[in-house]
């Protein structure tokens, strides 16, 4: 892309044009290595909420497999289908 850039700079004769494509693409390639640092910072905040509460997700996703498992077992998981349409048509979002 830049030698690209450097072969119509200087094909267009101007040295103001080239300066200004060039210009124009170091503020493009710098503005996206600016905006993943900034979205590199908030995913490491995130990562440190995840690793400081570790252990309870853990075994809340545990439990959860657990209890969908013992469902699924005793043919129950319509209990689940029942209770998730309650609370959906509660909230707006249930079958018409």
């Amino acid at each position: 892309m830049l030698a690209s850039i450097l072969v119509l700079a200087s094909s267009s004769g101007g040295v103001a044009r080239g300066v200004v494509l060039l210009l124009a693409y170091s503020l493009g390639l710098g503005a996206a290595f600016v905006l993943a640092g900034i979205a590199f910072a908030h995913a490491m905040r995130m990562f440190r909420w995840v690793r400081s509460h570790y252990d309870v997700l853990r075994f809340a996703s545990g439990g959860t497999l657990i209890v969908l498992g013992l469902l699924l077992f005793f043919n129950r998981d319509w209990w689940l289908r029942i209770a998730l349409d309650q609370l959906f048509s509660k909230i707006g979002l249930g079958t018409t």
